[in-house]
């Protein structure tokens, strides 16, 4: 049981196989062999794990599809089984679906994107560079959609990024964050609330 945890993280298939595209094709088989597991199946941490490998080769619908697999499996567990990482990924899958240049944007995506990041914002306080990384999506998203961004969803968008990095600078760098990544992401955030402000 151990080892399935451990087989199941795609940040440990990326260590073991790699990042080219060969490594992406042999991930995506071993989430595929795995999916015929009935122990498997039935954790909803695979089908995230399945859906972040997904939304890394640009498979979104797919994603989008385990997200929810993940999410129904999580209910079914109960109040006492969180469902963070899942609302954080769907939050990010959001923004990258409604990022794609030539299309516009579903409000209904973004606005439920806003309201996951924001949810997770107030249940826990400890896991706040999970939501520094939805930074830069939100930043691709307001850079390309800010001339038709309603000043409702702007207002949003602004207050949630304000309380993120108001809550972030509890911190001289942020818990579990990579070498560097800490001003990459503080970057960003400057980067995206002027663009708000201003744009």
């Amino acid at each position: 049981r151990e080892n399935l945890k451990e087989l199941m993280k795609f940040r440990f298939l990326t260590r073991l196989f790699g990042e080219g595209e060969s490594a992406v094709k042999l991930i995506g088989a071993v989430y595929s062999r795995l999916s015929k597991a009935h122990l498997i199946r039935n954790n909803p941490q695979f089908w995230l794990q399945y859906a972040m490998s997904r939304i890394e080769v640009g498979d979104l619908d797919s994603a989008e599809t385990y997200l929810n697999t993940a999410l129904g499996l999580a209910e079914k567990r109960g109040a006492e089984y969180s469902p963070f990482q899942i609302l954080d990924q769907r939050a990010r899958l959001f923004f990258v679906k409604n990022t794609r240049p030539g299309k516009t944007f579903k409000k209904s995506e973004i606005t439920t994107a806003i309201k996951d990041l924001r949810n997770l914002l107030e249940i826990s306080s400890g896991e706040i560079t999970y939501l520094y990384r939805s930074v830069p999506l939100i930043g691709d998203f307001g850079e390309l959609h800010i001339d038709t961004l309603h000043e409702d969803m702007r207002a949003d968008l602004k207050n949630l990024l304000g309380d993120i990095d108001e809550r972030g600078k509890a911190f001289t760098r942020l818990p579990r964050s990579q070498k560097g990544e800490t001003n990459v992401l503080r970057k960003a955030m400057a980067d995206v609330l002027t663009v708000l402000q201003f744009g």
